[in-house]
């Protein structure tokens, strides 16, 4: 009896420690069930309240701050395959993408695609290849790009595109290449908005309008597009800035500043003492560099962007491809 007693006690400890195992399990997967999803996937992860800080473990090299509705890119490299690497969900708030440093998407499919109003700013650059459309916007949505940031956009079909009639393109002050030999590189737009800056390449590219038509000849849809006369433009695009290549003399300091590919170039007609400075920063003001000009001319190396370059407290913008 005693022995009955015992395994029967054994058999109820067994089962009551499975059920407490079941519960803690299933008190984990709703834990992770339960967490906030913030309707954007990134390389098939779902952002969310518990990885917003780092999103995929990466170090912090990608964050999102859900309050600005704000993705920061930090020296990120991402591959991914289909359906999206960056997918962003359906928001009646504007999804910023800040990018810091040199980032690059490789991905299949749609690599960006947006179903929210989206703007992409930031001091960095993003390189975005091997997609059949590097970016696309969902119907009405715009995308805003500015803050001096540099895209590179390597679409195989399409460039930046959007469903037909879809929202604003605007570009303020930033270097973007987009190119998309299959289909065309930029079309399909409600509007394109060049401010502060202009289609470099091809020479003879520009905004055009598209009207669709249905079968009985009544317009459905105007759209704009980049074209070379009657054609979407397939070849490479590049929109830079109105101060790109330029030469900006800085008054009263008979200096020349120029925008290279990879530096920017400071010219005296004299060589100078230490006590002459050269102070570089970013638009948003943050101090990238600050040397003496102690040569008569300077190269100071750069990642891609707009920059403000202050000699002796006189300022003048310059892009670096």
């Amino acid at each position: 009896m005693s022995n009955m007693i015992t395994k029967q006690k054994m058999e109820t400890n067994v089962f009551l420690t499975a059920i407490v195992l079941v519960a803690m399990i299933s008190f984990t997967s709703v834990s992770k069930v339960s967490a906030q999803g913030y309707g954007i996937k990134l390389a098939g992860v779902e952002i969310n309240e518990e990885n917003a800080a780092d999103v995929l473990a990466d170090g912090g090299k990608i964050v999102y701050d859900h309050a600005s509705r704000t993705l920061t890119l930090n020296d990120a490299v991402v591959e991914y395959g289909l359906p999206a690497l960056l997918e962003i969900g359906n928001n009646p708030d504007t999804i910023t993408l800040v990018l810091n440093g040199y980032n690059r998407f490789n991905g299949e499919g749609w690599v960006v695609f947006s179903d929210s109003h989206l703007r992409i700013t930031g001091s960095g650059s993003l390189l975005i290849e091997n997609g059949t459309m590097a970016i696309a916007m969902a119907h009405y949505k715009s995308l805003t790009i500015d803050g001096g940031c540099s895209l590179d956009l390597r679409g195989r079909f399409y460039g930046l595109t959007t469903y037909q009639g879809g929202g604003e393109l605007k570009i303020n002050a930033s270097t973007v290449r987009v190119e998309g030999p299959g289909y065309g590189s930029i079309l399909d737009f409600k509007k394109i908005i060049l401010e502060n800056c202009y289609i470099e390449e091809p020479e003879n590219a520009v905004i055009a309008t598209k009207v669709y038509k249905d079968e009985q000849g009544n317009v459905t849809e105007t759209v704009e597009l980049i074209a070379i006369g009657e054609t979407i433009c397939k070849l490479p695009i590049l929109i830079v800035p109105e101060v790109t290549n330029s030469v900006s003399q800085i008054t009263g300091q008979a200096a020349v500043v120029e925008g290279h590919r990879g530096f920017v170039r400071v010219i005296t007609n004299e060589n100078n003492d230490a006590s002459k400075r050269c102070e570089v920063f970013t638009t948003s003001g943050m101090s990238v560099l600050n040397i003496a000009l102690s040569n008569k001319l300077t190269d100071i190396y750069l990642k891609p962007g707009m920059y403000i370059v202050s000699i002796d407290g006189q300022n003048t913008k310059v892009v670096v491809e």
